[in-house]
C-alpha cells in the first residue's frame, strides 16, 4: 500500500495504468479515493492515473489536529506529485477537489497541463451554505436509525424521481463502497473538509487570467 509522509499524516495513494497521458484525480468532502473507480477502470489501458485520500479521510491517516485549508490539500496534491516523478500531469477535480485543483493550478501552473472541473464551485461558500435546507439534511442524515440515514444522503446525490424507483437499500451499499464509508457514518474529517471550502476563493484569481 503506497504511502507519503506529510507533516501531521501520512497520504494513501494508487498510482495505476499504462504508459500514457498522467492524469491526477482529486475527490471531494468526504470522499475516498477510490469513489474514482470507474473512471480508473475506463482509463487504465491508456492513461497513468494518480488517487488518493485526501488527508484524514480514508486510508490517509491520522485526521489531522486543527482546522484544514485548501493550501494543505493542494500542497498533498503537489507532494503526490514528486513522490511519483510527475513533473507534469492532467487533473481532474470533484466537487471540493475540484477546488484543489484550481489551488494546484494556481500555484503551479506549469506543472498542470490541462484542468477538468466537475461539479465545483470557485467560492466554496456557494457550495457549502447553512440555511434551513442544510440544516434538514444534515439532522436526517445523522439521527435516526442507519437505514434512514443512509436513505436520506442518498437525496442529496440522486433525484427524487430516480429515487422513487430505485432500491434504496442496494443502491446506499453501492455508492457506500465507493464512497469508501457507511452512507449512515459521515467521516469526522468531512465537517473540517467543509469549513476549509466554505473560507476558500479563488473567483477573484481566477479572472484575472
Amino acid at each position: 500500500m503506497p504511502t507519503l509522509a506529510r507533516d501531521t499524516c501520512t497520504l494513501h495513494y494508487e498510482l495505476v495504468g499504462s504508459p500514457g497521458p498522467r492524469v491526477l484525480l482529486i475527490q471531494g468532502v468526504g470522499v475516498a479515493g477510490q469513489a474514482w473507480s470507474p473512471q480508473v477502470r475506463a482509463l487504465a489501458d491508456s492513461h497513468q492515473l494518480l488517487t488518493f485520500d485526501n488527508r484524514g479521510l480514508g486510508r490517509s491517516t491520522p485526521a489531522p489536529p486543527g482546522p484544514l485549508t485548501l493550501e494543505q490539500m493542494a500542497d498533498d496534491a503537489s507532494a503526490l506529485l514528486d513522490a511519483v516523478g510527475w513533473d507534469t500531469c492532467h487533473v481532474v477535480g470533484h466537487s471540493m477537489g475540484g477546488v484543489i485543483a484550481q489551488r494546484l493550478a494556481l500555484s503551479s501552473p506549469r506543472r498542470v497541463l490541462s484542468l477538468v472541473l466537475i461539479c465545483t464551485v470557485a467560492r466554496g461558500r456557494d457550495a457549502v451554505r447553512f440555511d434551513l435546507g442544510t440544516l434538514w439534511t444534515g439532522i436526517r442524515t445523522s439521527l435516526g436509525p442507519r437505514r434512514g440515514r443512509r436513505h436520506a444522503f442518498l437525496r442529496i446525490v440522486y433525484p427524487e424521481r430516480f429515487l422513487e424507483s430505485a432500491d434504496r437499500d442496494a443502491l446506499a451499499a453501492e455508492v457506500g463502497a465507493l464512497f469508501g464509508h457507511d452512507l449512515a457514518v459521515q467521516p469526522p474529517i468531512a465537517m473540517k473538509q467543509a469549513m476549509a471550502l466554505r473560507k476558500h476563493d479563488t473567483s477573484a484569481e481566477l479572472s484575472g487570467l
